[in-house]
């Protein structure tokens, strides 16, 4: 998502909870292999939002 404020600075919104869910899951789910520890901080991140 792209923000435009009065001066036309663009910035990007932050993820909201379900994308960074989302963006996990399908990354997790589409793997054979077991989560990596970049994988595991994530969730623990996507947790402490809840």
């Amino acid at each position: 998502m792209v923000i435009t404020t009065g001066d036309n600075y663009v910035g990007t919104a932050e993820n909201e909870l379900r994308e960074d869910l989302l963006d996990l899951y399908s990354k997790l789910a589409s793997s054979y292999d077991k989560p990596s520890q970049n994988d595991l901080a994530n969730l623990s991140i996507v947790q402490d939002k809840v």
